[in-house]
């Protein structure tokens, strides 16, 4: 059976839509400013996300219901048989963070677990990372979803932490327990784009891979983030990880040409594209980069590559990236829910929600 989740929406949605629409994107233009949260990853993961949850939980109920009314009975119900016998015993300290979320949103861990790995099957986002005549990296993403104005609502920063110090820092959802965009100061930086399935329904063949034992693509993430220590050992992790779903994966570290696009199958790697002296900038959108952009949909790498080489290497800079290239369309669209610009090396970031930006400088030294 073929599952089009795009298409599955019941009338009874449609008007669950209408009253989503009044209660929740209407109060966007009087948006605050990203929130931040510090992460214990020491702390019991019960209660790990309870004050981040807390926070959001008006604009989470809702969020949830828009998930799992996209994803057919059939398919949840596989989806809690695999989590039951395979993912609970497998991924323990992620089950008790499932376990906590779904206390807090009234429904079933198993449910939580749905909603971590549809995540990445709706994005179209923009991912690109250049090398600076110093040697330098910078690394800037686009964050588009089909539901964007649910998300723009629960996205927050977060500083994940270990022994008291920062481990990593994400731009997350609240309610999910993976990472897409993500930080480790000093070492690296790391983007997750949708890579479009062309071989039959993306959540049918997600199931099939969960069941096989792969790995949800933004749970690869966030373990990269927490074991790896260093560009080369987290290209490696990447590239080795299993995962649910097809993807692009954009990596960017802190030495001269550190810098990749991986694009991933489930099982395995397709190819590795990484910066070099000749090419000193990737842009990965949701097309593989060696192939034309198919005719119906909106080229958003072409606009980025002219922008980038009309403002040059000598000129470009973090704030020049998310001004002059991201924020711009159609890089930046209706399902725009994050605008991220990041150096690694030293903890510059820029970020921007749409009216809730966050701009960190390097500090003087």
């Amino acid at each position: 059976r073929q599952m089009c989740i795009r298409d599955r929406v019941s009338t009874q949605s449609t008007w669950d839509m209408k009253l989503l629409f009044l209660l929740f994107v209407l109060p966007l233009a009087f948006s605050a400013q990203l929130k931040i949260f510090e992460i214990d990853l020491d702390g019991n993961p019960l209660t790990r996300y309870d004050h981040v949850t807390s926070h959001f939980i008006d604009q989470m109920l809702l969020f949830k219901k828009v998930i799992l009314d996209l994803i057919p009975k059939f398919a949840q119900n596989i989806l809690k048989r695999i989590y039951s016998s395979t993912i609970r015993n497998t991924y323990p300290e992620y089950a008790l963070e499932m376990r906590g979320l779904g206390k807090s949103l009234n429904i079933t861990e198993d449910e939580v677990f749905i909603v971590q790995t549809c995540i990445d099957l709706f994005s179209s986002c923009t991912s690109i990372v250049i090398a600076l005549p110093d040697g330098s990296i910078i690394h800037g993403r686009n964050l588009d979803y089909d539901f964007a104005i649910f998300l723009k609502r629960i996205q927050y920063l977060g500083i994940f932490k270990r022994g008291g110090r920062e481990v990593y820092r994400c731009v997350s959802f609240s309610g999910l327990i993976g990472q897409l965009t993500c930080v480790k100061k000093g070492k690296f930086a790391v983007s997750f784009n949708e890579r479009n399935d062309e071989s039959g329904s993306a959540l049918e063949r997600t199931i099939r891979a969960l069941a096989a034992g792969n790995l949800i693509v933004n749970w690869s993430i966030r373990g990269v983030m927490d074991k790896a220590n260093s560009y080369a050992e987290a290209l490696s992790m990447l590239q080795k990880t299993k995962t649910s779903s097809f993807t692009y994966l954009t990596i960017s570290g802190t030495g001269k040409n550190e810098g990749a696009v991986i694009t991933r199958e489930r099982d395995n790697v397709l190819n590795l594209w990484q910066l070099s002296d000749k090419e000193w900038f990737l842009v990965q959108v949701n097309t593989d980069w060696w192939k034309p952009i198919p005719p119906d949909e909106t080229d958003r790498r072409n606009p980025a590559i002219d922008r980038i080489k009309k403002i040059g290497r000598e000129n470009i800079t973090l704030q020049r990236l998310l001004k002059e290239v991201m924020v711009k369309y159609p890089n930046n669209h209706n399902n725009t829910c994050l605008l991220y610009t990041s150096d690694a090396a030293d903890d510059m970031q820029c970020v921007d929600l749409g009216g809730r930006r966050i701009i960190k400088k390097k500090k003087k030294k």
